[in-house]
């Protein structure tokens, strides 16, 4: 059975949808609808914490009519390039840091290597070191990562961001104002 089939004749009947709840408002009143639906368009334009396009449907009988509620969009992740480009960096030493920071903070990796530093490179389309174990060792040397004994199951050896790196890092990140 459809909502059309138990709607009592006269029925007005508006449908408030967000996300993955829906609110509905039916009265025999047209008044009382269009003035309720005015007023939860209201609060969804004012609800900042979580915006989207909210679809809005008023209904009498067959006759449907769609609103289309604005706000502002979702706000997708950011990715590598947007947060590399957004530091303007001038050294390899600095991009380093930052992709390996990238790396751990914002995609949740353990440690990383220099092949995982490379092939962030290529993603956000940036000419490689010419010698990457050389330039992560002096950031070793810095206090910025930091080379836990052993390697990694593939054989390589692993990085790891220190506070002092994490700090480096999002100094730069508040200068830029990001």
């Amino acid at each position: 059975m459809s909502d059309a089939e138990l709607r009592p004749a006269g029925q007005f009947t508006i449908r408030v949808r967000r996300g993955d709840w829906e609110i509905e408002v039916s009265a025999p009143e047209k008044a009382f609808v269009v003035e309720r639906s005015e007023s939860l368009m209201e609060q969804f334009k004012q609800d900042a914490a979580s915006p989207q396009t909210s679809l809005v449907k008023a209904a009498q009988g067959e006759e449907t009519t769609q609103l289309a509620l604005t706000q502002q969009r979702a706000r997708k992740q950011q990715t590598a390039n947007e947060f590399f480009r957004q530091l303007k960096l001038q050294t390899h030493l600095d991009k380093i840091l930052v992709l390996g920071y990238w790396l751990e903070m914002k995609q949740d990796q353990e440690h990383f290597t220099p092949e995982d530093i490379l092939e962030k490179y290529k993603e956000v389309r940036e000419t490689p070191p010419a010698n990457i174990r050389r330039d992560l060792g002096t950031l070793v040397t810095k206090g910025f990562l930091y080379q836990p004994p052993g390697k990694v199951g593939d054989g390589s050896v692993a990085y790891t961001i220190t506070n002092s790196g994490i700090q480096e890092v999002e100094s730069k990140v508040a200068q830029a104002g990001a």
